[in-house]
Parts: structure tokens; sequence; C-alpha cells
């Protein structure tokens, strides 16, 4: 930011004009910062350098007249300091005599407007040679004011060498307040910081949140019109507690997933603070809502294109939660991973994170070597997650329709349908599928039906593969099942999976303990009466577990193993005939 700087020096420096600047930028750029920290202690040492407090900063928010404006500017240079060189100058004298009231103790605000008017007059009379900073001027409604404190500044500044810098949001200012201030700046300085003097301020700001510095680069160059402080200090503070629960999250690719995180939250934050957009209208907001050239003009067409323009990515990533935790800071996160889909540890982190930010925000390079990958992942024959594979589909075929990609390149759109409607569903993953967490609205219609043949294909194998490990465990111990089985299977049908192989091996493995349990919990599972519309398919796998329970029990001498097996046979024989007698019945109704 040297160069502003050096613009200040040779403005205030030249004797041609009143040596007055206004620093013009938007709300949140960093003005403010810029001359407190940066600007104010260089001009110090650059102007005058005799190591004297030689600035005033005021804010003009709040103030009701033109004599309020001149008290405050008294009291921050006659009473920052006790004692200075200029006080000994004007003498002890004309101050205290301003107040002989003994034991006065008001503030200073109240002791400088409790100044007699001659006294005060000597005293303003007496401001020369320091620097007056003005602040907040355009959020005065008073137009007359905005014009009496100009016309303050640039006296002092004509007649008594004081540089005076007003910091202004011109765009918020009133027009007639506005032509005020083309009559009395001859010089402006038109502020906006870059994107690395941005990160340069969070990163001073928020040492102790040690700020990853690509990280943030990239996010501000996601945004394009994200460069304000305040915002974007929101949104750290946002990201940082968030943050603080990602580190907490097992199996994801950490950066990528902070990279996705960041992004969201600082175009959140940018959309309320920014664009006015209220949670309720993002939270409502359709993104597969079309709306065309005529539907744009109306009111609900003008809203959808306000907050999509405002938010620039893809918005079905914008979960309730999230919206909750930019907006309001309530965190009602159960499981970040699952709700924000953030990119797991594997070999498709990557890309994940790549197809969560819009294209355009690439560079070249780095978009082509990507697409790269993503074909060469659709078209491998890798185990790979049913949900994952057709995103990457869709992604693939989004490129290729708006003309990211050259198809002759690469595999073709119909290339890419044929083999999503040829690939084998064993070929996916069998683990859960991420869409149970997260929905999917797929760009190219032509692979939803693929998906959803596909989906109810898999989850007849996941079905199965999930019935097979249970029964895994059954036929090794009941008690270790148990609570698996009260809750999925307690009013759901499931032991007519068993084989007669998986029955003996259940009367070699389990224990007294199991067979007692067991028996308990059947009599109490099929206490309710309509039993036969739950459990029908069940009775021939039970008759065959009967017949072959009698025969392990007449085997056994009497022993524990031996009580808890005639327990079970007791029970399967009164379930068994209870729900006998409910089919015979339903038959003949």
């Amino acid at each position: 930011m040297e160069h502003y700087i050096e613009q200040f020096v040779t403005l205030l420096t030249d004797d041609s004009f009143p040596p007055m600047v206004l620093l013009d930028g938007v709300w949140g750029s960093g003005k403010t910062h810029f001359v407190r920290e940066q600007l104010t202690p260089s001009l110090e040492t650059k102007l005058f350098n005799d190591n004297q407090n030689r600035s005033a900063y005021l804010s003009v928010y709040g103030l009701s007249s033109i004599n309020d404006f001149r008290d405050k500017i008294l009291s921050l240079r006659y009473f920052k300091k006790e004692k200075t060189s200029w006080y000994s100058k004007l003498g002890a004298n004309t101050i205290d005599a301003a107040f002989k009231n003994e034991g006065y103790k008001g503030s200073i605000s109240s002791i400088v407007s409790g100044i007699a008017g001659v006294a005060k007059h000597k005293l303003f009379e007496h401001l020369s040679d320091f620097i007056l900073i003005v602040d907040d001027l355009e959020r005065l409604q008073d137009k007359k004011l905005v014009a009496q404190i100009l016309g303050e500044c640039f006296n002092l500044a004509d007649r008594k060498n004081v540089k005076v810098i007003v910091i202004a949001n011109s765009k918020h200012m009133e027009k007639g307040s506005y032509k005020d201030f083309e009559k009395v700046f001859s010089d402006q300085i038109n502020f906006k910081l870059t994107d690395i003097e941005v990160v340069n301020i969070i990163k001073n700001q928020f040492e102790e949140i040690q700020v990853d510095v690509a990280q943030l680069m990239n996010a501000l160059n996601n945004s394009k019109d994200v460069k304000n402080l305040r915002i974007i200090k929101r949104a750290f503070t946002r990201f940082h507690k968030l943050s603080a629960e990602l580190s907490k999250v097992k199996d994801i690719d950490i950066k990528a997933s902070q990279r996705f995180i960041f992004n969201q939250i600082l175009l959140l934050c940018n959309a309320s603070l920014s664009h006015g957009i209220t949670k309720s209208e993002i939270s409502s907001y359709d993104p597969s809502a079309f709306f065309g050239e005529k539907d744009s003009e109306t009111e609900e067409g003008k809203k959808h294109l306000r907050i999509e323009s405002s938010i620039e990515s893809y918005p079905y990533q914008l979960t309730d939660n999230m919206i909750d935790f930019c907006y309001e800071g309530v965190y009602r996160f159960k499981d970040l991973k699952s709700e924000l889909k953030l990119p797991e540890t594997n070999n498709h982190s990557e890309l994940d994170a790549f197809i969560m930010i819009s294209p355009v925000k690439h560079e070249p390079q780095e978009l082509k070597i990507a697409i790269i990958k993503l074909h060469n992942t659709i078209i491998s024959s890798e185990k790979i997650s049913l949900f994952k594979w057709m995103t990457f589909c869709d992604q693939y075929l989004y490129f290729i329709e708006n003309g990211f990609i050259n198809s002759e390149e690469l595999s073709s759109k119909s290339v890419i349908i044929e083999l999503s409607k040829n690939k084998a569903v064993e070929s996916f993953d069998l683990t859960p599928d991420e869409e149970r967490f997260y929905h999917h609205n797929f760009i190219c219609k032509d692979l939803e039906s693929i998906y959803d043949c596909l989906k109810n294909e898999l989850k007849g194998l996941q079905k199965k593969s999930e019935i097979e490990k249970f029964t895994h465990s059954l036929v090794q111990s009941w008690v270790t099942v148990r609570e698996q089985f009260r809750d999925k299977y307690h009013h759901k049908a499931i032991l007519h999976t068993l084989t007669e192989k998986d029955i003996d091996s259940m009367l070699a493995n389990w224990s007294a303990s199991d067979f007692w349990d067991f028996g308990g919990y059947l009599k109490y599972r099929f206490e309710f009466n309509n039993i036969e519309e739950y459990f029908s398919d069940e009775l021939s796998t039970l008759k065959v577990f009967l017949n072959k329970l009698t025969t392990y029990e007449n085997q056994l001498k009497p022993c524990i193993k031996k009580g808890a097996v005639n327990q079970l046979l007791k029970s399967l024989i009164e379930v068994i005939t209870k729900l006998e007698i409910r089919i015979e019945t339903k038959i003949h109704n």
C-alpha cells in the first residue's frame, strides 16, 4: 500500500491547493484500517518528523451540529495528552481560566462544551500543523451539516496548514452532498485493496488462527466481488469455529474440505451482508427453477436472479445447517462429513474438490488436467460408489455440452451415456451411497433415469450383502447381534433367509446364554395380534429350526445348555402354533 502513502504525501505537500484529500472507497474496503494503521504513522514522520502527536481521527457519526464537530476536534487536540508543547505555547492560564469551577468532574467533551465562547474561539484559533482525519461523513443525514463540516475542514486546510483527509463512500452520499464534495476537494484517491493486501491484513489480525494464505487467496479469486474486509473477517470467524470441528472428522481430505467450506462461508456471508439476501430467501431458493427472459422481469424472477448471482457457486451444495451457521452463528451440524459431503481421503479427493468449484474459477491448464483425470476415472474399472461415479459423469457431460472441452479429444456424450447404461452394478462399491445424505439434481437429465435404475439394483445388492453379513454374525452368537436384531428386524421378517446349514452352525456355535436369551426374545417378538402380516415368510424356517433343535436337545446330556435349549423349544412351539393359527384365520376370512 506504499503507492497510496506516496500519493498522499505528494498531494498534501502540493502548495497549489489547500492540503485536503478525499479517500473514497466502498464500505468495508479497508479505508479506515489503512488510514489508522499505516497512513497516519507514515504521514506524521514524512510531513512533520518531530516525534509529537500530530494527528486526530474523528468519526462524525452521531454529531448533530457544527459546534459538536469543533468541540470534538478541540478535545482530541488539547486533551489527548496532559502537557504538550502547544499547551505550553498557548499558556496554561488560557485553558485553566476556561473552567475555574473547582471540582468539576465532567467528561472531556463536557469540559470542552462548557468552555466559554471567547476561550473556545482562542483555542480553535491556535489549531495548526496537524493531520485531521474525518470519517463516516456519508452517514450524516443532515446535508447542511455535511456542507458546514466540509467548509470548516477547508478553512483549517487553507489557513492553518492542517492536512485534512476525509474518508467516505461517495456512492452512499446524497446527490446534494456529493456536489459539496466536488467543490471542496481538488484531489481524490479511490481506494481498493489487492487480494494479497487483504490476505496480509487478515493474517495480522488473525495470527492465532494460523491463516492458510493459499486457501484464502483461492477463496478470494473464486469470489470476484468479495473484497470487503468486514465480510471477510466475519467469514473467517465462522470458518475458524467450523475448522476446529473439522479437525475431529476422520477420513477426509482436510485441505480440500477447508477450501470448500471457506468458499461456501464467504459466499453466504457476502450474500447476507453485501447483497442483503435474507436467510429465508436463500433457504427457499430453488436452483433448478428455470427463469427465461420474460420471467426475469417478474418480482419472483428478479429475486431468483439476484440470489443466483450472489452465491456464484453450485447452489445445491448449500445446506440448511450451513445457512443457519453463516447467518446466525448457530452450530447445528450432527455429521459434518455427510451433511457437507466433504471430500474423503481417497484417490478421488482432488476431483471431489474440483467439481465443487465453478469451472471458470480454475486456471486453463489446471482445468484441462482435472477434466482428463475426471474422464479417466469415469472409464476406469476401479471400484467407486455409484453416486460419486454418476456425479463425475454428470459433471463431465456438463463440460462437453457447455464447450469447456473438445469431445473429439476425449469420450463424447453418447459414449458416456452408453457406458453408464451398460455399467454392471456389481462394479460399484456396495457401501451405503452418499445420496442418503445429499440429494443431487442432475444437470444431464439423461443420466437421471439411468441412475435411478442402477440405484434400485444396487439397493438390492446392498440388502443382500447386509443380510449375509448379519447372518454370518447371527450363526456365531445370538447375544452379539441381539440389539441389531431388535433395531432392524423386530417387525421385519429375516429368519427365512437362514439356510439349513446356517441353523446347523447356530446349534454348533451358540452358548447356553444364546439359546436362553433367544427363546425369551422370540416369545416377546410374536406377542402382538397381526403377526401373520409380518412373519408369514418365517414359518417354514421356524419349523426346520424346531426339528433340528429337537434332535440336538435329545443328544444333549442334562446340563445348563440342555435346559436353555428346552426353553427355546417351548418358545418355538408356542410362536409356530400362534403363527399357524393367525395364517389359517386370515385365509378363511
